[in-house]
């Protein structure tokens, strides 16, 4: 990365306290009423932290000047928790960037708060982000818009991203008490708080969201494998990933291949095969976390824009998708009808479906198809598979149903009987376990079927009275008797 970047590009967030020192400047800073405490501060401990003493807002006592009467006018002890907790060093490092902008030497009092903070494996303390250090061209800078120049995280940053480069002068700072104070170095898990996180105003979780990982929006749109396989890596951001905010943020701005995760799928999501491509490999990003982030491992239809775009990918004749995708695909989007995730006036019918046979057909000359028995009397006309509710789906398409179409009566009664009496639909019936339909089975050598316009058409099976059933072949006749059994129960 080169030196430090100034400049934002819209829509991207500040690092936190960007753009808001000034206000901070103008703000007094808040201090106690006058006091004991106030005029003694703080008795020293054997063991001070190094450097205490360039903090002169924390008023320290001489180690010579040290009786127990300071602790009986209410000094306190020189410890490091009661240093890093002092307001007054809250304030000092507030001000600290407009001091060294002044051209006062703030680097001995910033040496000395991280020293305060030097302790392995610290996480950032948002308190003492605004510490003024330097970049790599000397000039101030907050340590929370600072990146260390061999940070994890420094090749996967947006060029615009308003982060600089730490200077060499603090190379000999331990890493820790850089990492502290909110200096740039492996993507940080941090309570939920939306002064820290990019557009988690937005967020729309409910109760308490769980820890979320900082400065997701400071990546480049075309460095997101990387910066997904480093979150992958690490214990702490891969749970924060899985779930809550960051897997909601990441789902609305993760990029792969220059586009948004939610228009690929999972190899694995075979159910999706032609609707949505299928996401490359990724080093060190696994099924779960490409899941988390928005590429797709199923169909899922929660409003009206999926409801268009599944809509537009289904009518698309460019895509492959065969009739199986095409009916688990409408019988999603008839069921966000049917349950009112979806209302039919926010969604425009398309101009063509895919068909049962995987082809694309003008929506004008379709019809869903809510009976199997009807499909081998529908000659010319495309049937978009119906589901479990076709109803529901021909609403959504604006398409009538096949059974409205066509309808007839079987010619003659056959040879009727319990459909036990055939032993393929015995054995059918044994592997399926279910039980017999109801009412008679009619078989005929050859069934034809008078219909209502006054044409004519051989099939295998048809319905016949009440729950009686005609077939030249048994087992079509068992499957639809079946279907139609299993769509009133899904439906009553």
């Amino acid at each position: 990365m080169a030196g430090a970047v100034r400049g934002a590009r819209p829509g991207r967030r500040h690092r936190p306290g960007a753009g808001r020192r000034a206000g901070r400047a103008a703000r007094p800073a808040r201090r106690r009423p006058p006091g004991a405490r106030a005029r003694l501060g703080a008795a020293p401990r054997r063991g001070d932290p190094a450097g205490a003493a360039a903090l002169p807002e924390l008023r320290i006592a001489h180690p010579d000047a040290v009786h127990p009467l300071l602790r009986r006018l209410g000094a306190a002890d020189a410890d490091r928790d009661t240093l890093l907790d002092a307001p007054a060093l809250h304030a000092a490092v507030e001000r600290s960037v407009d001091d060294a902008e002044a051209g006062l030497d703030t680097t001995p009092a910033a040496r000395a708060v991280l020293a305060l903070l030097d302790t392995p494996g610290a996480a950032p303390d948002p308190r003492f982000g605004a510490l003024a250090l330097t970049d790599e061209d000397g000039r101030p800078a907050r340590a929370d818009e600072l990146v260390l120049p061999d940070a994890a995280v420094r090749d996967l940053l947006d060029p615009d991203a308003p982060v600089g480069v730490l200077g060499p002068e603090w190379a000999d700072v331990p890493r820790d008490a850089l990492v502290a104070a909110g200096v740039l170095d492996r993507f940080t898990v941090v309570a939920f708080d939306p002064d820290v996180l990019h557009d988690a105003e937005h967020y729309p979780g409910d109760g308490d969201p769980p820890p979320a990982v900082r400065d997701l929006d400071l990546v480049a749109d075309d460095r997101w494998p990387a910066a997904l396989a480093l979150l992958a890596g690490d214990r702490d951001t891969r749970a924060a990933l899985l779930t809550g905010y960051t897997a909601w943020w990441l789902s609305r701005h993760v990029r792969l291949g220059g586009r948004l995760a939610g228009t690929w799928r999972l190899r694995s999501a075979t159910g999706l095969a032609g609707l949505y491509d299928e996401v490359g490999a990724l080093p060190g990003v696994d099924d779960a976390v490409l899941a988390a982030v928005g590429v797709r491992d199923r169909v899922v239809v929660d409003g009206p824009d999926e409801v268009t775009e599944l809509l537009d990918r289904l009518a698309d004749p460019a895509r492959t998708v065969t009739g199986e995708v095409a009916a688990a695909a409408y019988s999603a989007l008839a069921a966000a009808v049917a349950d009112g995730r979806v209302d039919l006036d926010d969604v425009d019918p398309p101009d063509r479906v895919r068909t049962v046979t995987g082809s694309v057909a003008p929506t004008d000359r379709a019809v869903v198809l809510d009976a199997p028995w009807v499909l081998p009397a529908l000659d010319a006309l495309p049937a978009v598979p119906g589901g479990p509710d076709p109803a529901a789906l021909a609403e959504l398409l604006d398409v009538p149903l096949a059974s409205d179409r066509v309808a007839g009566t079987a010619r003659g009664t056959g040879t009727p009987g319990p459909w036990t009496a055939d032993p393929e639909v015995v054995l059918a019936l044994a592997a399926l376990g279910e039980t017999a339909p109801p009412g008679r089975l009619h078989r005929h050598d050859e069934l034809v079927v008078d219909l209502d316009d006054g044409a004519t058409v051989t099939v295998p099976a048809w319905p016949g009275r009440g729950d009686d059933w005609h077939a030249a072949d048994p087992l079509r006749a068992l499957v639809a008797a079946l279907a139609l059994r299993r769509r009133v129960r899904m439906l009553g």
